[in-house]
């Protein structure tokens, strides 16, 4: 994996489990080690988000729920738990976006992000090294990870031997680069970040903010600039069943 400058995980502290289960995924599959670098996942549920980090979340549709809840008098337990999973979105947001920052500020070329919960196809290296050799010139963010569905707490892995990534790509672009289905949510598990994309994401959240979670946001862009990207052999999915960020409620947002 010589092009790549940088491989990022994002790990909450309260779950050392997670941090255990991706650094095994990479002795499995033989990352180096010397570009691994753990992401202290920014928890919603404690940070002290600042008055100009607020500011960048003022559009985004779950702010707008939130507001509804608390202008009609939503029951003060289910109130609660809506504010806890909207911390929770805004945590998630942000880690990503601390870490496309920190590839703009050191200049790498190309990084990969990883949730931590992610279980990777067997060839990872020599596929990611083909597959950077064969990104198009417009990639800013190519998708390497999927799940079957995922749908909040609910998530259904992708089945590397019997799932076929022509059930969500409408375009091969080449031999490792499809066109995803519009309908299609890699929910940024695991994803490369070129150069030019993490200087074009940062300046566009700078500039328009967060208007929805953390890969509609994402998704939405990409689908703007017609480069919604993922290889064609999908190599990450998730290991466990659930979210740190949807549990399990009755409350939608």
């Amino acid at each position: 994996m010589n092009k790549i400058d940088k491989i990022y995980y994002i790990n909450l502290d309260r779950r050392p489990d997670r941090n255990t289960h991706f650094l095994n995924q990479c002795r499995q599959h033989n990352l180096p080690f010397s570009k691994i670098q753990r992401f202290q996942a920014i928890d919603g549920l404690t940070y002290n988000f600042t008055e100009d980090i607020y500011k960048m979340f003022v559009n985004c549709d779950y702010f707008r729920t939130l507001d509804f809840y608390r202008k009609n008098n939503m029951q003060e337990k289910y109130y609660k738990i809506a504010e806890e999973l909207t911390r929770k979105i805004m945590g998630n947001q942000l880690s990503h976006f601390k870490i496309i920052n920190d590839i703009v500020i050191n200049n790498y070329e190309y990084g990969i992000v990883f949730q931590d919960d992610a279980k990777l196809n067997n060839n990872f290296v020599e596929y990611i090294d083909n597959l950077i050799e064969n990104l198009p010139e417009d990639t800013e963010l190519m998708n390497i990870g999927a799940n079957m569905l995922a749908d909040g707490s609910h998530v259904i892995p992708w089945d590397f031997e019997k799932d076929s990534e022509e059930t969500i790509i409408i375009e091969n672009i080449n031999d490792y680069v499809g066109r995803l289905d519009k309908d299609m949510n890699p929910c940024s598990l695991a994803y490369i970040v070129t150069r030019k994309g993490a200087r074009n994401l940062v300046e566009y959240f700078n500039t328009v903010g967060f208007l929805k979670a953390t890969d509609f946001n994402f998704n939405h862009y990409l689908m703007s600039k017609n480069i919604f990207y993922s290889c064609r052999k999908i190599m990450a999915t998730t290991e466990f069943q659930g979210s740190d960020v949807f549990e399990l409620c009755n409350v939608p947002i």
